[in-house]
């Protein structure tokens, strides 16, 4: 009997891991890959973050602080050092950019092939124009792009002028039981003083400016005047907290939205949730994973036509997509699904059987285990 070919040692380097998308899609595939054909090991330029700390927990191997601030003339060197001591094979970017900067020209002087999972979809403007051009050449020296949609390999190859033959398609993937309720729909109605009758609209959003809460604020307005019994729940945090509270001051909203911050129960809040609101600007998304998680859940999305969403929202199937920034086509499409019981029973059913096939962890995770095999050239591990 031949012996068992050893793991992939695979080298993943990350600025930090902040409960970010990316972060957390790279969480559930690091906890997910097949440990016996893969074997991940961590590189923080920073602290670990939450998610990394995690990972760490879960036995993660891991060295971090290699480059604490933004710019460093070590921090190559140092990365190197890392990829030699970690015997590294192949090495893992999620398109943070100092990572990218540092990392790149330390894995070519490894000789190791590289991958970059690129979850971002910029839009040029005058504050990440340099940003951009830096992604788009270190782009050149990475051997294969993941890219998170068909659109988005599109986006990548029309806009940023990336080589069609190094980009492969891999829909985002979340597991199942980070959505799975704890208690009842009335248990949790009855913990948040929600009527039994309310309509209930959720954001599961971080409260910054791209996601565009305020667009939903406005669009609560002509909701609350045709369904008076409508209330919003607000689940995030972040620097537009205090901003968006008087926002919805001003509204007059005081009966009809809540701010729960940062929550761990998502599924309890889906479970009680009759349509989930996207209001996200057309600069950064792609394909979100508040959107997914909803759609996991059977919970029908209302969103804004940005990033790749159509991929996943399909018109009057899954849900609705409205142009952005336009609180009154984000406003009648919620009110549609809202009155409409037999429409949202068919979203639905249609939801959690488009998804599940589209955006598994599992099937995510199978396919990157294939990508990374085919690449570092391991024939002995493929099936």
């Amino acid at each position: 009997m031949e012996p068992q070919p050893s793991p992939i040692r695979m080298s993943v380097l990350v600025s930090t891991l902040a409960a970010n998308s990316a972060e957390l899609f790279l969480r559930d595939l690091l906890l997910t890959i097949n440990r016996s054909l893969i074997d991940p090991k961590l590189i923080f330029l920073k602290q670990p973050g939450v998610v990394g700390e995690e990972l760490i927990q879960k036995g993660f191997e891991a060295v971090s602080d290699l480059s604490p601030s933004r710019f460093s003339s070590k921090a190559t060197q140092r990365i190197g050092q890392a990829l030699q001591e970690q015997d590294s094979e192949l090495l893992f970017l999620i398109n943070h950019l100092n990572s990218m900067v540092y990392g790149i020209p330390a894995g070519r002087k490894q000789n190791i092939p590289i991958i970059n999972w690129c979850n971002m979809t910029d839009q040029p403007n005058q504050v990440n124009r340099v940003d951009m051009a830096c992604r788009r050449l270190l782009h050149f020296k990475v051997d294969t792009i993941i890219a998170a949609a068909r659109g988005h390999r599109d986006y990548l190859i029309r806009y940023e002028g990336l080589p069609a033959e190094k980009i492969k398609v891999i829909y985002n993937g979340i597991s199942p039981k980070h959505i799975r309720a704890t208690q009842s729909p009335e248990e949790t109605r009855r913990m948040l003083e929600i009527p039994r009758d309310a309509k209930v609209i959720s954001q599961l959003a971080s409260l910054r400016p791209d996601k565009a809460h305020e667009i939903m604020l406005e669009a609560m307005v002509y909701i609350k005047n045709k369904i008076p019994e409508s209330l919003l729940l607000i689940v995030g945090d972040g620097e537009q907290r205090n901003f968006l509270e008087e926002q919805a001051r001003k509204f007059g909203l005081e009966n009809h939205c809540r701010f729960l911050g940062e929550r761990q129960d998502i599924g309890n809040i889906l479970a009680i949730t009759d349509t989930v609101a996207i209001s996200s600007l057309p600069h950064h998304e792609t394909l979100s994973i508040e959107a997914i998680e909803s759609l996991f859940s059977g919970t029908p999305v209302v969103s804004t036509d940005v990033g790749f969403m159509n991929e996943i929202i399909l018109q009057e199937i899954t849900g609705l997509l409205v142009p952005p920034r336009s609180p009154e086509q984000l406003a009648l499409a919620t009110i549609k699904i809202l009155r409409d019981n037999r429409l949202r029973a068919k979203m639905s059913l249609k939801a959690k059987e488009h998804i599940e096939q589209l955006c598994n962890t599992e099937v995510m995770t199978r396919k990157f285990e294939q990508e990374i095999i085919t690449l570092s050239d391991r024939e002995q591990l493929k099936t």
